[in-house]
């Protein structure tokens, strides 16, 4: 009887277990199938994503199929959306035509904008003409002209040329922008061509750049960013797209082409920046007082005849290929507080042309990456890059090539005149190795840095200089170096030095 018991115990145990796992299993598949990434979930978004996709290309193909009207006819923008209506035949669609744009609303849901190019674009877009008259975007909808306000909330494209009109986005709220050929000249006119900011915080304005747009004031500042808090409670300005921004400011002190005082939170994340000031002019180029720029990606040029090209408390450059030109009066870069380098490809002239001893200064600066190249053409001749008494510049990346210093490349004012040369690496003073690798030309990417001794060593967006050549800051001391570099691998033993000799690394078979 005991062991009836026993076998009868085992078997009401692996039931219950075995109950178990089936709801355990069932639980899991049910998930799988009906989850928000489950397969049934995937398959009917799968659904509607094909079939959103096929409504956009017929709608783009009717588009399309209407610019010989346009060319040959001489047809307004009105018209030709009055015609792409009638052709598409969409069931129980919705049709709004504005002066530059045409929202259709499918009975599914999805909705689409055609603009007045025939792109079609996924969303809700309002598309506005500067031409048609000044342009005040609000938290609840927009004003134009002299007209009332219209209620809207949804993203904004602006296009157009005017000589009259400007953007003002002065309340708080995101605003996403698309400028796109947009053309504001304020030449000789005391204007702002793009107001921005005076809020302190809860101000996001980001701008896509798309097509050839220019922004140009002679008198006052291209983009008016200022008065914003610091840090993530602040407003903030970010630059975005695939197109070309050239922005031009005026010759007051005050005008920049991007920012203002305490022009914080500024952050460029792709497209084509070109942003000159000239002979009269003696404020930023970009940034500003207590300005935070933070440049992530893209194509900028910063360039000042007098002053200087980026200015604030913190710049940080994590990408992006930038040519800073600092004016007679200014730096190719100061930051009071912090300069950061974790990326980026630097590689044209950054030229100090007069009175200032530096082109590149900070408070605090890190190099960590990237591929700087810094040119000082001064009347005076000190530092190319350097931070005040005080402070302190730390490498541990990049390759630096230092052109037009005859007394010192890298170094600390101490008091108002001399210079004391001491880069470090954290812990240790570091001086300038020059690598050559051999038979490798200019712009290959580096992908590998090892050293014997175990230096990490950062080699983000590092790229050789002319004839491969590579420009580190290590420790004094001897080590073995193998650099992989445009799929192959060059290895030899370099001796860092303060004399700074060229050393020869060669191809490894």
């Amino acid at each position: 009887m005991k062991r009836e018991k026993r076998i009868e115990g085992i078997t009401l145990i692996a039931l219950v277990i075995t109950i178990v796992v089936l709801l355990i299993l069932a639980g899991v598949t049910i998930i799988t199938l009906t989850g928000d990434n489950g397969l049934i979930t995937k398959a009917g978004n799968a659904k509607e994503e094909n079939l959103k996709a096929s409504i956009k290309e017929r709608i783009q193909a009717e588009s399309a199929g209407l610019e010989p009207e346009r060319q040959m006819k001489s047809k307004t923008d009105n018209e030709i959306f009055q015609l792409l209506q009638g052709r598409l035949d969409l069931d129980d669609a919705t049709y709004e035509i504005g002066s530059k744009s045409m929202m259709i609303t499918t009975k599914e849901g999805f909705v689409f904008t055609v603009l007045y190019d025939g792109t079609v674009k996924d969303g809700k877009y309002a598309c506005l003409d500067i031409a048609d008259g000044s342009i005040q975007l609000k938290a609840n909808g927009y004003i134009q002209g002299q007209n009332q306000l219209v209620e809207y909330d949804g993203d904004y494209i602006i296009t157009g040329t005017t000589t009259e009109n400007i953007v003002e986005v002065k309340e708080e709220g995101t605003y996403n922008i698309t400028i796109k050929d947009l053309n504001i000249d304020m030449r000789n006119k005391n204007k702002i061509a793009f107001l921005a900011g005076n809020i302190a915080t809860g101000l996001d304005v980001n701008i896509n750049i798309e097509g050839n747009n220019k922004l140009i004031a002679t008198s006052t500042s291209a983009i008016s960013w200022s008065n914003v808090a610091e840090g993530e409670e602040g407003s903030t300005l970010q630059f975005g797209g695939k197109g070309k921004l050239e922005l031009s400011c005026g010759n007051a002190s005050g005008a920049m082409c991007i920012g203002g005082n305490n022009a914080r939170n500024i952050t460029i994340n792709s497209g084509e920046i070109y942003a000159i000031r000239g002979i009269e002019c003696y404020g930023t180029v970009i940034g500003g007082s207590n300005a935070s720029i933070t440049i992530n990606d893209g194509n900028i040029v910063a360039s000042s005849i007098k002053s200087d090209a980026l200015y604030g408390n913190y710049i940080t450059i994590n990408g992006g290929k930038i040519e800073a030109i600092g004016g007679e009066y200014g730096y190719a870069m100061k930051a009071d507080e912090k300069l950061v380098i974790n990326g980026g490809i630097i590689v044209k002239d950054t030229i100090t042309h007069g009175y200032q001893h530096t082109t590149i200064r900070g408070k605090e600066i890190e190099i960590l990456g990237g591929t700087l190249r810094a040119d000082k053409r001064s009347r005076y001749n000190r530092t190319v890059i350097n931070c005040n008494e005080g402070g302190n510049i730390k490498i541990k990346g990049g390759t630096i090539l230092i052109i037009g210093a005859t007394e010192y490349g890298i170094g600390t004012f101490e008091g108002s005149t001399s210079v004391q040369y001491i880069p470090t690496d954290g812990t240790n003073n570091i001086y300038e190795t020059k690598i050559k690798l051999n038979d490798v030309s200019e712009g290959k990417k580096v992908t590998s840095i090892v050293t014997s001794d175990s230096i990490s060593y950062g080699i983000n967006d590092m790229y050789t200089f002319e004839n491969g050549m590579l420009y580190l800051y290590l420790p004094l001391g001897e080590r073995t170096i193998t650099i992989e570099c445009d799929g192959k691998t060059y290895s030899g033993t370099v001796e860092t030095t303060e004399a700074g000799d060229v050393v020869t690394l060669n191809l490894v078979n």
